[in-house]
């Protein structure tokens, strides 16, 4: 690890387009393989480098590490099956969140951690809206959002004023 130092998230998207490129050559690879074993012995090389791309994530300290480099391959994996992404997704929230939200004691079962819980549960309501898009362009709403953003910083501003 880094010691002292902290890798944005840029550096984790980038590894994660490292380890889709790593997958997607592997799958091309076992896609010409007439043996069943040899694609299998090519999609878990491809599963193996990318956990290794998150391992290195983690030693170098990039924002999410393992967690958002395998995010990133699991939404490539099963881009063209959204029920299977999301299973995999909420899956991997929760194994990622598992520690935080049951903590144990030297002596035995603590208690739940009630702020690790509502973050759990934020993190995978996104997905709710991955499920909803149709690949189809919604309404323009430029304007509405071109005025959003200055507007609420002017109301924030102004409740601070009070407050």
């Amino acid at each position: 690890m880094l010691y002292g130092s902290h890798l944005n998230i840029f550096f984790t998207l980038f590894l994660g387009l490292i380890a889709i490129a790593c997958y997607d050559a592997f799958w091309k690879i076992s896609a010409t393989k007439t043996s069943l074993p040899a694609r299998y012995l090519h999609i878990w090389t491809a599963l193996a480098l990318i956990v290794l791309i998150g391992l290195f994530a983690e030693t170098v300290n990039a924002d999410y590490g393992l967690f958002g480099v395998g995010i990133i391959a699991l939404f490539f994996i099963f881009r063209n099956h959204k029920v299977l992404m999301a299973i995999s997704f909420i899956v991997a929230v929760i194994l990622n969140f598992a520690e935080s939200i049951i903590r144990f004691h030297t002596n035995g079962f603590y208690g739940l951690d009630n702020r690790a819980l509502v973050l759990c549960i934020g993190t995978i309501l996104p997905i709710i809206f991955i499920l909803a898009y149709n690949n189809k362009k919604g309404r323009n709403l430029k304007q509405i959002l071109y005025w959003f953003y200055p507007i609420h910083l002017l109301i924030i501003y102004g409740v601070s004023l009070i407050f």
